[in-house]
């Protein structure tokens, strides 16, 4: 979809939010061969690049399946993966509210692009997000934010 839309991956970049890359063409890495796999990693990556300008640090299979030697074709990006699987693409909007409003600091909420449902119920999601005052952050902001807090429980007193 970036080689489709790459004005999209400009305007996300634009709004300051994290570019990750989904593969080239979404296959289910566990059913290629190591080649394949980073031949789809590779591709979205140079393509993702070159819109950006920035190199691209996080990666999401699809469907989060992946063997361990999907980590050496990554070259030092890091997989994130969710807590929270709204099932959007098959679920009607008001379930993906219900899953949604289930999030604690921290969680990682899967939804897609592009599905009806899940444009139809984000701004309620959003709304009670706001009304909660639940914040959603950056992938790199929450990183530092449990960072943060994991050093504090270790090191109370500071260095």
């Amino acid at each position: 979809m970036v080689k489709k839309y790459p004005y999209l991956v400009k305007d996300i970049k634009a709004a300051g939010d994290d570019i990750g890359n989904h593969t080239y063409n979404h296959p289910r890495l566990i059913y290629l061969t190591e080649a394949e796999v980073r031949k789809e990693i590779e591709m979205n990556n140079e393509l993702l690049e070159s819109i950006t300008g920035d190199r691209i640090k996080y990666f999401r299979p699809p469907g989060g399946r992946y063997y361990f030697s999907t980590l050496e074709v990554l070259k030092n990006m890091e997989i994130i993966l969710w807590t929270i699987n709204t099932d959007d693409i098959y679920s009607p909007a008001d379930k993906i509210y219900d899953e949604t409003i289930q999030a604690k600091d921290g969680d990682i909420i899967l939804l897609h692009s592009g599905v009806p449902q899940t444009i139809e119920v984000l701004p309620r999601i959003l709304k009670y997000f706001s009304a909660h005052n639940i914040k959603p952050v950056l992938i790199g902001e929450l990183k530092a934010i449990r960072s943060r807090e994991f050093f504090n429980r270790r090191c109370p007193q500071g260095l």
